[in-house]
């Protein structure tokens, strides 16, 4: 129940080829990512709920670990690891902190 190994639904382009794209072909593009990656994340959600209930429901017993302490030691290194790449890319590869 840490949530250290996810799925984070990421798409990669050539900065080449996305730079060449008309400014409405982007925003396109960009919006289907979106509609893909909220698509993927619940599907992802949907199947954890329910392997998480099928192994409690063979007597697995759960422990759910404070993981804030973990998460704000790990920060050091994800920062260096993420200090080259592009904009926006350790925020997505983040995502949101508080689930």
């Amino acid at each position: 129940m840490t949530s250290h190994v996810q799925f984070p639904w990421s798409w990669v382009a050539s900065s080449r080829w996305w730079d060449g794209l008309e400014a409405d072909d982007q925003a396109l593009i960009e919006e289907a990512i979106d509609v893909a990656r909220q698509y993927g994340s619940e599907q992802e959600r949907e199947l954890d709920e329910f392997y998480l209930e099928a192994l409690q429901d063979e007597g697995m017993t759960v422990i759910e670990p404070d993981v804030t302490p973990f998460r704000e030691a790990a920060l050091p290194a994800i920062d260096r690891v993420m200090a080259d790449m592009a904009d926006g890319v350790r925020e997505d590869a983040l995502g949101d902190q508080s689930e």
